[in-house]
């Protein structure tokens, strides 16, 4: 497209350009920053690598529970890879708030055949982080591996974490939104635009044309960003999708076929990383042990709870 064809995309949408500016810039003067390399689940990864005997499995363990808790609860059990996970998990009650992030969504179960699979595949998910050429061919060698409850925002954050880590070597970052699920209906939010498989470099494109007009983008939309440099792709990647979450709002999107859902796992499930009540705080997981109960989704702000999971109990 030509300079005026871009311009015109923003021009036609500056009151949601507007809208998203002025939410972010509050963000990031607040030191809250939504850039993908401040993110607090790179710095929880990189305490939780400790506890293991090699930082990228650490990791690892750590993106199956996405919280310090699980993962410091399994360490003394998985120092390593272990080829009998299966039976030993089978016997391993977790906490509760042993989940956090977006594991959330798939509960203590997912977390435990998450980390199954990446016993059973360890040497793929060594050989990827460690040695894989960059950010993108890490996160598709790793969405090809299929492993069960490794879905695209696991997978994506993993390498986000081993990225911002510099595992394998050197600091490495997204070089793309990666406009699929949450962060795609954000963008649709901003722009108006679905994104489709068919178009999603065009959308992509769009992306990096706004980082490198970001001032131009700002003037147009009537705001005055004081938040520093414009946003790379994986800034992106972040904000929108927390922006989807905070705006209360769905935005129809076409379906992917690979990604609809959290792989393995049959569901999208609900959006936990805030309260639907009082839109606060992470939510935990929590096991009610009565007969018939299960792992139950607990705003730690309202009390608000929402069954997740009541179909397997924990032994």
């Amino acid at each position: 497209m030509s300079q005026d064809e871009w311009r015109h995309v923003f021009q036609g949408r500056s009151h949601e350009v507007a809208r998203f500016l002025s939410w972010a810039n509050t963000y990031e003067e607040s030191g809250a920053s939504l850039r993908w390399s401040k993110r607090q689940d790179i710095q929880d990864a990189a305490a939780a690598s400790q506890w293991f005997e090699e930082q990228w499995w650490g990791l690892v363990v750590f993106s199956c529970f996405g919280r310090l808790e699980g993962a410091k609860f399994v360490a003394s059990l998985f120092p390593r890879p272990r080829p009998d996970a299966t039976a030993v998990l089978a016997q391993l009650q977790l906490p509760a708030g042993s989940i956090g992030h977006h594991r959330v969504q798939t509960g203590h179960r997912g977390a435990k055949q998450a980390l199954v699979a990446a016993c059973e595949r360890w040497d793929d998910f060594e050989r990827i982080l460690v040695r894989g050429l960059d950010f993108r061919t890490r996160y598709l060698d790793l969405r090809a591996l299929w492993a069960p409850n490794w879905g695209r925002t696991t997978c994506f954050d993993l390498v986000l974490r081993a990225g911002g880590l510099g595992v394998g070597g050197h600091i490495y970052g997204p070089d793309r939104a990666y406009l699929e699920t949450g962060p795609a209906r954000g963008f649709a939010l901003v722009t108006g635009i679905e994104v489709a498989t068919a178009d999603s470099e065009w959308c992509e494109g769009l992306l990096h044309w706004w980082s490198e007009n970001w001032n131009e983008v700002a003037e147009g939309a009537g705001v005055d960003w004081q938040a520093g440099a414009a946003y790379d792709s994986g800034d992106f990647e972040n904000a929108l999708c927390i922006y989807l979450e905070q705006s209360g709002r769905d935005v129809a999107l076409q379906p992917s076929t690979s990604d609809s859902t959290d792989q393995w796992s049959g569901s999208t499930g609900p959006n936990v990383d805030r309260c639907p009540s009082c839109n606060r705080f992470l939510m935990s997981v929590l096991w009610d042990g009565k007969v018939g109960g299960g792992e139950y989704l607990e705003c730690q702000s309202c009390g608000w709870r929402m069954l997740v999971d009541g179909v397997d109990p924990e032994p």
